[in-house]
């Protein structure tokens, strides 16, 4: 028993020696196995993984990818690089060529350049990419000289070589150019009341008649002009459009969420409106004063220049007076006579009173003097009272016509006579020449006399005369 068991101990013993020399030499073969160039044996078998290149070949390696990258070869081929001499043999070749490419652009570009600056035919122009390139500095160019692009990995990155085209190519481009040109849609503008480039949308409510929506439109522009708004105000829907052609005149935009800011007294001169809120604003009141516009007064001339149709009945009532008088050559002066409300009891109580027969006679006795000879044009809805009251060899009272009308033949007057109201203040702004307007029209301690600021409503170069 005691030899069976030595025996089995024996064969135990001599078991783990010899698994002990097996993984001795296991582990020696495959220490030494990655020494062994992979040629020598099959790769399907010995072939090195990526993974176990040694540190410095893989930074030669991306050194190696980076160049590729920068500098095209022409006619080479991409292969595996098996062992340390062969990837360095292949390393130095590229540079070698990559210098000798290098040389050979950079006296290219030379010779280019060169021929560019000495021979350029008048004929044929040089292409604008060309003449972009010429102005850039001579660093870039070395630097585009001495990395030449690879076409093979950054196709989208160089720039298409410029084509030189012949004269008939560029006519035919301009033609087609001109032609896109004016078929081109125009901009149109937006009906919606907003903000736009910093600016915002102000306007008015209109009420009263002529004369009080001639001041409202024409202290709307004013007002916005001095805010620097020019473009930004718009008139609602009222009579002028029918005798004037205005430009801010717009029916169709809305006042909806509009801040109101309204007017302290309708014939004064209120300073708050040159310091607008920045917002959308409506303004309620009349703006009866001749500081909200006159410094665009030649915007208001252009703005209320009457219709043509207009116009041509004004001229036609004035011919027809001066005929009539035998005055053809006379200096024109329009007067404005204003009888039947101002007779109202209403209207003499809330301040305004009409002018007396003296005012007229001494109106026109200041023109008289004034000028050798002078022709009187009197537009009314009293012609009764004035062929009454005013008839002498150089007056003359005009037909029956519309306000529009009557207004017209006012402005193209040389000069004119105020009774009392906007109509006539209007017809002697407009007319641009002396004015002469009755200076008691307004009663004091009334509602009209607490509104009117005399030196806002009146301009300072008229001529008041009372009684």
């Amino acid at each position: 028993m005691a030899f069976v068991r030595q025996g089995r101990y024996g064969l135990f013993r001599v078991f783990v020696g010899v698994s002990a020399v097996s993984s001795l030499f296991l582990a020696l073969f495959i220490l030494t196995s990655s020494q062994i160039p992979s040629r020598i044996f099959p790769q399907t078998v010995f072939r090195q993984p990526q993974a176990e290149v040694s540190r410095q070949s893989l930074q030669k390696r991306d050194q190696h990818n980076q160049d590729e990258n920068r500098v095209s070869v022409s006619g080479s081929t991409t292969r595996e690089v098996t062992t340390r001499k062969e990837f360095e043999k292949e390393n130095d070749s590229e540079e070698k060529r990559g210098l000798e490419k290098e040389k050979d652009l950079e006296n290219k570009g030379r010779l280019k350049q060169e021929k560019d600056s000495d021979k350029v035919s008048p004929k044929t122009p040089v292409p604008t990419v060309l003449r972009e390139n010429s102005q850039n500095s001579s660093a870039s160019k070395e630097e585009k000289l001495s990395k030449p692009e690879d076409k093979s990995t950054e196709p989208e990155n160089k720039p298409p070589e410029p084509k030189v085209k012949s004269g008939s190519q560029k006519k035919a481009k301009k033609a087609n150019l001109q032609k896109s040109t004016e078929t081109a849609t125009p901009t149109t503008l937006t009906t919606t009341p907003q903000v736009k480039n910093g600016t915002f949308w102000v306007t008015v409510r209109p009420g009263g008649r002529m004369g009080n929506h001639l001041f409202m439109y024409a202290s709307l522009l004013g007002i916005a002009a001095r805010n620097n708004l020019t473009h930004s105000p718009f008139f609602p829907k009222t009579a002028l459009t029918g005798s004037f052609n205005l430009n801010y005149h717009n029916a169709s935009r809305s006042t909806r969420n509009f801040t109101v800011m309204g007017e302290k007294f309708f014939g004064s001169y209120d300073s708050r409106f040159e310091r607008l809120p920045k917002k959308n604003v409506v303004f309620a009141g009349y703006l009866q004063s001749w500081k909200y516009f006159h410094h665009i007064r030649s915007t208001i001339f252009r703005e209320f220049r009457f219709k043509d149709g207009i116009r041509r009945k004004a001229l036609t009532l004035i011919e027809k007076a001066v005929k009539v008088k035998g005055k053809v050559n006379a200096t024109r002066v329009g007067v404005h006579v204003r009888r039947s409300d101002m007779l109202n009891r209403a209207v003499l109580q809330s301040g305004f009173k009409s002018p007396p027969v003296s005012f007229y006679k001494k109106a026109a006795s200041y023109f008289r003097e004034k000028y050798s000879d002078v022709i009187f044009i009197i537009v009314t809805d009293g012609p009764g009272w004035c062929n009454e009251n005013l008839a002498s060899d150089d007056v003359v009272v005009a037909d029956k016509a519309g306000p529009e009308t009557h207004l017209a033949l006012l402005t193209l007057c040389d000069h004119v006579i105020s009774s009392v109201g906007t109509f006539g203040w209007w017809g002697g702004y407009l007319s641009g020449g002396d004015v002469v307007y009755y200076k008691h029209q307004i009663i004091p301690m009334t509602f009209r006399a607490r509104n009117i600021a005399h030196a806002d409503y009146f301009l300072p170069n008229w001529v008041g005369i009372g009684d």
